[in-house]
């Protein structure tokens, strides 16, 4: 994974990610994270769910334990959900 994002920066420069990265994340309103699955005892599988005002995505991350780091090796999209109530509406 690491491999791939250093390309993209490659490609189009470290200003074009960093933008891309600020877009990506100004729509999330939150995150939830589920509690770690071990695939094995230096590797975890974690789902994330990003909310944003109108659906949720979740992603699933995968992990390997480096020495004392954890770091993402991974990732899956899964299918988004559309929200029957926006996040941020008032309850009345």
């Amino acid at each position: 994974m690491e491999g791939s994002l250093r390309q993209i920066v490659k490609e189009k420069g470290e200003s074009a990610m960093a933008e891309y990265i600020r877009n990506f994340n100004a729509s999330v309103k939150g995150v939830a994270l589920q509690e770690p699955q071990f695939v094995s005892q230096d590797e975890v599988r974690v789902r994330v769910e990003f909310v944003y005002s109108d659906r949720n995505e979740s992603q699933i991350y995968f992990l390997q334990r480096t020495g004392a780091r954890w770091r993402i090796t991974g990732q899956e999209n899964t299918e988004g959900v559309k929200v029957l109530v926006p996040y941020g509406t008032p309850v009345e």
